[in-house]
């Protein structure tokens, strides 16, 4: 795909599905926070963040060596409405980096991993807004993204805050009052940012052939196990089932990375089209939050005044993204066959959201109690949640350490007064709780296998990056104290051990 060379100093509709651009340089760029893990995809290790030359490198000051700078293209549906052409207008692709880890023996290609600076200035897809970052919200994606990663969720990944020693201004509230905020910039990191809005983008121009070209690369350098037909190692598939097996995997992907969402009560916020990358990762962290109390239409969006995207419609959101993706391709596959792909999403979705929740109860076997008797009992634990707006993260996380500490006979009135009523503020319906901690116990009786609890752990994280300690480490960084930010970082990416200050987990500040 050859890139845009024309000058990008005045935004513009851009043919291409790149354009070459330059990042603008900070004056003083400072180290704020940096991740280990996500650094050590890139072949650096923490030692490296002590160079002279580190905060260069990651906020554009300093060029890498054979660094290909580029923005990407692409359109989308906001708020379901189709807008046009979108692209990156603050983040810039420095790069493909390969990595220690390309011997897939599915690929003879080597595997790679994208460097993105976001908020190094503006691009021709920037419009009327400046490119730039603020620290604020680059801490929030930093620490989301990691946090996510740590808890098995489908993410892209973050590997820097970077100071940039100036001033941006920002209308956080859209109130008509701007204020003066400390710009940062933050890297970024996945296989590929291709987004749907790539595809939204070349089908509004009527551009087949390049959408062709754009799959036939994704298959080719991320599931180059899909290029063949299974028991065949010479025989290739058509172009139509290339593109059908492509809107499979995305489906598939996208079905798994909602559920996952659900699971640990991550809101998106923004879930438009043109935040929806094609590998199923977690992209672009806006207005995202996490449920404290257990609200299935709460939205961490204030601007969303309807809630299109609010927590409980997620998974039927990424079904209508996957519908207009389908749209992009169904002249070259057909109804009948983009039907399938959307299909095979639903099936995904419930069968990943219910294995995991069921996961989170301590659920496995089907036993003697029929699996519509289990949608019920979980049906049931969301009314009593919503109604008498228990935390969501720590009723999991409380009904795990309670099969653990207690070792007598397990009772429904115990189990109520460690879980639900020992932090529940508000008054509860003791009866419909006990009920239901009856059969619930009854249940998990039945379920009983080897390393039931430890399956349980696994998916019920004790922290999240809540709001209220997302406003803490901000707070201190925005005087240049970074200790909160880091710290939490470390307790985010650690999030299912017990080792950490009870205010990460004690239930939050109303």
């Amino acid at each position: 795909f050859p890139p845009s060379t024309l000058p990008i100093e005045i935004t513009r509709p851009v043919p291409a599905l790149t354009c070459f651009v330059q990042p603008h340089p900070p004056t003083a760029p400072t180290l704020v926070v940096s991740s280990t893990s996500a650094l050590q995809l890139i072949n650096l290790d923490h030692s490296a963040t002590s160079e002279p030359d580190f905060p260069l490198l990651f906020s554009g000051a300093l060029p890498f060596e054979e660094g290909a700078y580029y923005a990407n293209n692409y359109g989308g549906h906001q708020f379901g409405s189709w807008v046009g052409q979108l692209g990156d207008g603050r983040a810039v692709t420095i790069g493909e980096i390969e990595t220690f880890e390309n011997t897939s023996q599915s690929s003879p290609y080597p595997r790679t991993i994208e460097l993105q600076l976001k908020g190094s200035g503006t691009t021709p897809f920037s419009r009327s807004a400046d490119g730039k970052a603020v620290l604020r919200s680059c801490i929030r994606e930093f620490i989301c993204a990691e946090a996510l990663h740590a808890m098995g969720v489908p993410s892209t990944r973050c590997a820097t805050v970077i100071l940039t020693g100036e001033s941006v201004i920002r209308d956080m509230f859209y109130d008509g009052n701007p204020k003066r905020e400390p710009g940062a910039i933050v890297s970024r990191l996945s296989p590929s940012f291709v987004r749907f809005g790539s595809f939204e983008i070349l089908r509004a121009r009527n551009d087949t052939d390049s959408m062709l070209k754009l799959i036939n690369h994704i298959l080719k350098y991320h599931w180059p196990h899909l290029l063949l037909p299974e028991n065949s190692s010479t025989k290739t598939h058509t172009t139509e089932e290339q593109v059908g097996i492509f809107l499979d995997e995305v489906c598939k992907k996208t079905a798994e990375m909602i559920a996952w969402w659900q699971c640990v009560g991550f809101t998106h916020g923004v879930m438009n089209t043109d935040n929806m990358g094609i590998l199923g990762l977690t992209l672009d962290f806006g207005p995202f939050g996490f449920l404290d109390r257990y609200q299935p239409w709460y939205t961490s969006n204030y601007t969303d005044q309807h809630r299109r995207y609010a927590y409980g419609r997620q998974g039927s959101v990424g079904l209508w993204n996957c519908g207009v993706l389908a749209n992009c391709l169904v002249d070259m596959i057909g109804e009948e066959r983009a039907r399938q792909s959307l299909n095979g999403y639903a099936e995904v979705f419930t069968e990943t959201y219910t294995r995991l929740f069921f996961q989170k109860l301590g659920m496995f076997e089907k036993g003697v109690i029929a699996v519509d008797d289990d949608h019920k009992l979980l049906q049931a634990l969301f009314d009593n949640m919503s109604r008498d707006g228990v935390d969501f993260t720590n009723f999991f996380r409380r009904l795990m350490e309670s099969h653990e500490t207690i070792t007598t006979t397990r009772n429904a009135a115990e189990f109520y007064q460690r879980v639900v009523a020992v932090s529940n503020e508000m008054k509860s319906d003791e009866g419909s709780w006990l009920k239901w901690f009856d059969e619930y116990l009854t249940r998990f009786q039945e379920c009983s296998i080897p390393q039931q609890l430890e399956m349980m752990k696994v998916v019920n994280p004790l922290v999240v990056p809540r709001q209220h300690l997302l406003h803490e480490a901000i707070l201190d960084a925005s005087v240049g104290s970074f200790v909160s930010t880091r710290e939490l970082l470390s307790v985010v990416t650690a999030p299912f051990s017990k080792d950490h200050h009870p205010k990460y987990y004690e239930d939050p500040p109303e």
